[in-house]
């Protein structure tokens, strides 16, 4: 999300009695025995029956490592999921292609696609593809797609519809005249067309 949109989402979940709070450091777990709460390094105490910590994806790596095989946040692969052992493939989870891992479902399929494919003598190329991010959750939805102004040596041109008082937004992010970006706040019906615009990189004109 982008700073207009993650201060919506976060006046979204205040409404519906959720306290964000950002760029604090957390000093302690406390209790004994069983968490009673959160001490943050300002001496600020919040009570807490649990905790959750959610800190990314970890590739387990071990047996690629024991192996011999070229590893950095994960098994690194090449676009043919090949490992730095030509005989060897790897996809999912578990592989780093192009500087990042990226664990989630859609990409884990189409990079077992690829490198069962060439394993079994087929010469394919693994292609990215941009994928969407959704929430259902705090009486709202949220979708995000594609570079929402991500980059800082770029250019955008952005067109927001934004309603403060229902707490609505949609904004659209183009790069050289091509829709690169989109997230929608509250009203997310127009999910699937901004999302085949996004990959088709579509032209201002062409959606408005």
């Amino acid at each position: 999300l982008d700073d207009t949109a993650a201060d919506m989402l976060t006046k979204i979940a205040e409404k519906n009695g959720v306290n964000i709070q950002t760029g604090v450091k957390i000093a302690e777990i406390t209790g004994d025995g069983k968490v009673d709460g959160v001490l943050l390094e300002d001496g600020t105490k919040i009570p807490a029956d649990i905790v959750l910590v959610s800190t990314g994806v970890r590739a387990n790596k071990e047996l690629a490592e024991d192996a011999g095989l070229l590893t950095n946040r994960a098994v690194m692969v090449s676009d043919k999921m090949q490992t730095s052992d030509s005989n060897v493939f790897a996809g999912g989870d578990c592989a780093e292609f192009d500087g990042a891992n990226i664990a989630i479902w859609p990409v884990a399929m189409e990079m077992g696609r690829i490198a069962g494919a060439n394993a079994a003598g087929d010469n394919l190329p693994y292609v990215p593809q941009t994928q969407g991010m959704s929430l259902n959750a705090l009486n709202t939805s949220v979708y995000s797609m594609g570079d929402v102004g991500t980059k800082e040596d770029v250019t955008y041109k952005t067109l927001e519809i934004r309603d403060d008082k229902k707490l609505t937004l949609e904004k659209y992010y183009f790069r050289n005249n091509a829709l690169c970006g989109v997230i929608l706040i509250g009203d997310t019906s127009k999910m699937a067309e901004a999302t085949e615009a996004v990959q088709q990189k579509k032209a201002f004109n062409e959606i408005f």
